[in-house]
């Protein structure tokens, strides 16, 4: 029998203390005044969580969440995964609004046999719950991780997830949607290095 969904909304977020996250969780998180990100976590490891990103972006947080939202949110492309560090960003929100949404404890979909994080001083890469581990050379964990950064085996904050969104989704940072809750100057450190533009939200008199 499947599991029902759980939906919590923006207001009412789930508890966030680390042993109350579980795979399946959707969460919300605060990119700009107005502007949200969403992903989803797939299952917790020794870092934290393995977690994708989705391809979708709202001006608010959800209100009144229904079951068809979860699903086409759910249903949508994603833009990365990488490992989160739950306690910067759920439990203590050290830099950041992250809130935890809905839960959906039907992972099925995802292929846990897939090695999503690499340690290139280990030598190893590993499956989302780290219950599979795998010898990768170095010269070739580094080659990977140049290649994709979301690969680098290590507890991701704010700042390292809005350098991934940087990376492969620079039309979010602009003007119009600045301020970046104090992260402008970051961000436009952060743009110049990936893409060789300047921003200047920074100057940005808000």
């Amino acid at each position: 029998m499947k599991a029902k969904n759980k939906i919590f909304n923006w207001d009412k977020p789930k508890v966030h203390q680390y042993r109350y996250i579980k795979g399946g969780d959707l969460f919300c998180y605060r990119i700009a005044e107005k502007l949200f990100g969403y992903g989803r976590i797939i299952a917790k490891n020794k870092w934290g969580a393995y977690a994708l990103f989705f391809d979708k972006f709202t001006s608010r947080p959800p209100e009144n969440l229904q079951t068809e939202d979860i699903d086409a949110l759910k249903a949508g492309p994603v833009l990365f995964g990488c490992i989160l560090d739950c306690y910067t960003l759920l439990v203590s929100k050290l830099h950041s609004d992250w809130r935890i949404i809905a839960q959906d404890p039907d992972i099925a979909f995802f292929d846990f046999n897939e090695i999503t994080s690499i340690n290139p001083l280990m030598e190893i890469g590993h499956n989302a719950d780290f219950s599979i581990t795998v010898p990768i050379k170095n010269q070739e964990a580094v080659q990977r991780i140049r290649e994709n950064r979301c690969l680098d085996e290590k507890p991701n904050s704010h700042y390292h997830i809005l350098g991934f969104l940087i990376a492969k989704k620079p039309e979010l940072f602009n003007k119009e949607n600045a301020p970046y809750i104090g992260f402008d100057e970051f961000i436009d450190k952060k743009f110049y290095e990936i893409h060789g533009e300047k921003l200047d939200l920074s100057s940005r008199n808000c």
